[in-house]
Protein backbone atom coordinates (compact mmCIF):
# COMPACT_ATOMS: atom_id res chain seq x y z
CA UNK A 1 0.00 0.00 0.00
CA UNK A 2 1.69 3.08 -1.14
CA UNK A 3 1.11 6.36 1.20
CA UNK A 4 1.39 9.99 0.45
CA UNK A 5 1.70 12.78 3.24
CA UNK A 6 2.72 15.90 3.72
CA UNK A 7 6.30 16.40 5.59
CA UNK A 8 5.72 20.30 7.03
CA UNK A 9 2.96 21.21 8.50
CA UNK A 10 4.04 24.76 9.19
CA UNK A 11 7.45 26.30 7.94
CA UNK A 12 10.71 24.32 7.64
CA UNK A 13 13.56 25.81 9.90
CA UNK A 14 16.25 26.14 7.03
CA UNK A 15 16.47 25.59 3.32
CA UNK A 16 19.24 22.93 4.40
CA UNK A 17 16.49 21.07 6.22
CA UNK A 18 13.81 21.27 3.06
CA UNK A 19 16.67 19.53 1.12
CA UNK A 20 17.55 17.00 3.51
CA UNK A 21 13.83 15.70 3.71
CA UNK A 22 12.06 16.29 0.27
CA UNK A 23 12.94 14.38 -2.46
CA UNK A 24 10.13 14.59 -4.84
CA UNK A 25 10.66 17.93 -7.70
CA UNK A 26 7.25 20.32 -7.51
CA UNK A 27 6.27 22.59 -10.78
CA UNK A 28 7.93 25.82 -10.90
CA UNK A 29 5.74 29.11 -10.95
CA UNK A 30 6.40 29.38 -14.45
CA UNK A 31 4.05 26.16 -15.36
CA UNK A 32 1.26 26.41 -12.48
CA UNK A 33 -0.54 28.78 -10.59
CA UNK A 34 -0.25 28.77 -7.00
CA UNK A 35 -2.93 30.60 -4.74
CA UNK A 36 -0.16 32.45 -2.69
CA UNK A 37 3.78 33.06 -2.43
CA UNK A 38 6.03 33.80 0.55
CA UNK A 39 9.87 34.54 1.18
CA UNK A 40 11.40 33.55 4.16
CA UNK A 41 15.05 33.57 4.61
CA UNK A 42 15.80 33.32 0.53
CA UNK A 43 13.44 30.42 0.31
CA UNK A 44 10.33 30.53 -1.38
CA UNK A 45 7.05 28.37 -0.47
CA UNK A 46 4.49 28.25 -3.29
CA UNK A 47 1.03 27.59 -1.57
CA UNK A 48 -1.25 25.55 -3.56
CA UNK A 49 -4.82 26.15 -1.68
CA UNK A 50 -4.79 28.73 1.21
CA UNK A 51 -1.94 31.20 2.76
CA UNK A 52 0.07 29.06 5.34
CA UNK A 53 -1.73 26.15 4.54
CA UNK A 54 1.30 23.37 4.59
CA UNK A 55 -0.42 20.29 2.74
CA UNK A 56 0.89 18.01 -0.04
CA UNK A 57 0.34 21.40 -2.73
CA UNK A 58 2.94 23.17 -1.26
CA UNK A 59 6.07 23.86 -3.10
CA UNK A 60 9.59 24.93 -1.89
CA UNK A 61 11.80 27.08 -3.77
CA UNK A 62 15.70 26.39 -2.99
CA UNK A 63 19.02 27.19 -4.33
CA UNK A 64 21.00 23.97 -3.71
CA UNK A 65 25.56 24.17 -3.21
CA UNK A 66 26.12 23.75 -7.15
CA UNK A 67 23.83 27.49 -7.49
CA UNK A 68 20.82 25.24 -8.99
CA UNK A 69 17.22 26.27 -8.45
CA UNK A 70 15.08 23.51 -7.21
CA UNK A 71 11.53 22.93 -6.41
CA UNK A 72 10.61 20.53 -4.40
CA UNK A 73 6.94 19.50 -3.46
CA UNK A 74 6.29 18.79 0.23
CA UNK A 75 5.55 14.94 0.39
CA UNK A 76 6.65 11.94 0.94
CA UNK A 77 5.71 8.74 -0.30
CA UNK A 78 5.64 5.32 1.64
CA UNK A 79 5.11 2.44 0.77
CA UNK A 80 4.09 -0.16 3.48
CA UNK A 81 4.15 -3.69 3.51
CA UNK A 82 0.49 -5.84 4.16
CA UNK A 83 0.55 -8.80 6.87
CA UNK A 84 -0.58 -11.80 5.74
CA UNK A 85 -1.68 -12.95 8.99
CA UNK A 86 -3.89 -9.62 9.43
CA UNK A 87 -4.41 -7.93 6.44
CA UNK A 88 -2.99 -4.17 7.03
CA UNK A 89 -0.76 -2.50 6.30
CA UNK A 90 2.46 -1.95 8.86
CA UNK A 91 4.41 0.80 9.61
CA UNK A 92 7.30 -2.12 10.95
CA UNK A 93 7.66 -2.58 7.09
CA UNK A 94 8.22 0.56 5.01
CA UNK A 95 10.06 2.39 3.28
CA UNK A 96 10.23 5.56 0.80
CA UNK A 97 9.09 5.04 -2.32
CA UNK A 98 11.57 6.29 -5.33
CA UNK A 99 9.60 9.42 -7.21
CA UNK A 100 9.36 8.40 -10.89
CA UNK A 101 8.45 10.49 -14.37
CA UNK A 102 7.68 7.33 -15.96
CA UNK A 103 3.65 7.08 -16.74
CA UNK A 104 3.31 3.15 -16.63
CA UNK A 105 0.26 2.53 -17.89
CA UNK A 106 1.26 4.89 -21.14
CA UNK A 107 5.04 5.10 -21.63
CA UNK A 108 6.30 7.98 -23.58
CA UNK A 109 9.85 8.71 -25.15
CA UNK A 110 9.68 12.16 -23.54
CA UNK A 111 9.20 10.68 -20.48
CA UNK A 112 12.26 7.81 -20.23
CA UNK A 113 14.27 11.00 -21.56
CA UNK A 114 13.08 13.16 -17.88
CA UNK A 115 13.64 10.01 -16.01
CA UNK A 116 17.25 9.74 -17.54
CA UNK A 117 17.86 13.41 -17.22
CA UNK A 118 17.21 13.02 -13.76
CA UNK A 119 18.95 10.00 -13.08
CA UNK A 120 22.47 11.59 -14.36
CA UNK A 121 21.69 15.01 -12.74
CA UNK A 122 21.53 12.74 -9.42
CA UNK A 123 24.75 11.18 -10.18
CA UNK A 124 26.42 14.06 -11.07
CA UNK A 125 25.58 16.53 -7.95
CA UNK A 126 25.50 13.57 -5.54
CA UNK A 127 27.94 14.47 -2.79
CA UNK A 128 29.44 10.69 -2.85
CA UNK A 129 29.86 10.41 -6.66
CA UNK A 130 33.86 12.82 -6.44
CA UNK A 131 35.19 10.15 -3.99
CA UNK A 132 33.45 6.63 -5.52
CA UNK A 133 34.60 7.35 -8.78
CA UNK A 134 38.35 8.61 -7.33
CA UNK A 135 38.47 5.55 -4.85
CA UNK A 136 37.98 3.58 -8.39
CA UNK A 137 40.63 4.93 -10.51
CA UNK A 138 43.31 4.92 -7.75
CA UNK A 139 42.65 0.99 -7.40
CA UNK A 140 42.35 0.27 -10.93
CA UNK A 141 45.21 2.20 -12.33
CA UNK A 142 46.30 -0.21 -15.43
CA UNK A 143 42.83 0.75 -16.82
CA UNK A 144 43.26 4.49 -16.88
CA UNK A 145 46.89 4.63 -17.62
CA UNK A 146 48.97 4.72 -20.97
CA UNK A 147 50.98 1.54 -21.68
CA UNK A 148 54.32 3.15 -21.35
CA UNK A 149 53.58 3.99 -18.06
CA UNK A 150 52.87 0.39 -16.89
CA UNK A 151 56.17 -0.62 -17.39
CA UNK A 152 57.96 1.49 -14.75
Amino acid sequence: EEETKAVFGSLPSSQKEVMEKLDVGGAPPSLREYAAVEEFDGMRVFFGTARGTYDKKVVFEVVDEFDRTLYLKNVIKTVKLISRNTGRASDTFAFRNPPTLMNQYKPELRDAQYETEATLDHYFYHQNTAPFISYRYVWIPHIFLPVSLKVL
